[in-house]
């Protein structure tokens, strides 16, 4: 059941979506393995999108604020690292960041960041706390990937480390391998969702989680949620209540 005032979400499938701009730079992370490719559909693709750990560690960065992000995982081992080549023998890291730095950012949203990130500033500052945005990235994507389109657009602070994603980071062994984990790992208590979310996550369990992190006493007046995937259906038709907005992609 849909909660009321929430809309349906109708989202083409990614193979029925015009690449656009995207098609100079293709970068997809997939496989048993977690092959990433560079400029071509790797073996085995799927979908995918780099941080370091401050103290230098891979896969074991601290958690965000109210614990939101896919750092504070446990150490990535090594089944699930995945080597990273490029045809013509480039560097993979800066073959990676230039190619996410051509993703475009529309500029109505780029300003509708800012703005809301500053309400955030100015209700902590006046305790006008109704009156506040809170921004939280859920992405099926992972932290390297993220955090590197939003540092691009300058935008990596207004989130304050509330992204909940998959973690990943590039091997202190091998500058040419990334190592991706899953956000539920598959020797973990999986998630069981028949709503359209893949192995890897739940978008509507991590919202649970997160909202449930924040405690009864930082309670949210309405939730405003953007998705344009079909993993975003099942936080949308669980999460949301009467009040809340849905912002969707129409076919």
């Amino acid at each position: 059941m849909r909660p009321a005032g929430v809309p349906a979400l109708h989202a083409p499938r990614w193979r029925d979506r015009d690449p656009g701009p995207y098609r100079r730079h293709s970068v997809m992370l997939g496989g048993a393995t977690g092959t990433v490719g560079i400029g071509g559909a790797p073996r085995g693709a799927t979908e995918m999108p780099p941080t370091w750990a401050p103290d230098g560690r891979p896969g074991e960065m601290p958690a965000g604020p109210d614990g939101a992000t896919g750092y504070g995982q446990p150490p990535l081992r090594p089944g699930v690292a995945g080597a990273a080549r490029t045809p013509d023998g480039l560097p993979v890291q800066a073959q990676i960041t230039e190619a996410f730095g051509t993703l475009p950012l529309h500029p109505a949203m780029k300003r509708s960041i800012e703005a809301l990130s500053r309400t955030l500033e100015e209700g902590e500052e006046n305790g006008a706390a109704e009156t506040a945005s809170k921004l939280l990235i859920l992405s099926n994507s992972n932290t390297m990937f993220i955090e590197l389109v939003l540092r691009h657009h300058g935008l990596w602070a207004r989130f304050d480390g509330a992204v909940i994603t998959n973690p990943a980071c590039w091997d202190p062994e091998n500058a040419d391998r990334l190592l991706l984990r899953r956000r539920v790992d598959a020797q973990e208590s999986q998630h069981g969702c028949t709503l359209g979310c893949s192995a890897n996550m739940c978008k509507a369990a991590e919202l649970i989680a997160y909202l449930e992190r924040r405690g009864p006493s930082k309670p949210f007046n309405r939730i405003t949620y953007i998705g344009d995937g079909d993993n975003d259906y099942c936080p949308i038709s669980r999460v949301l209540k009467s009040g809340d907005v849905a912002l969707v992609r129409s076919r």
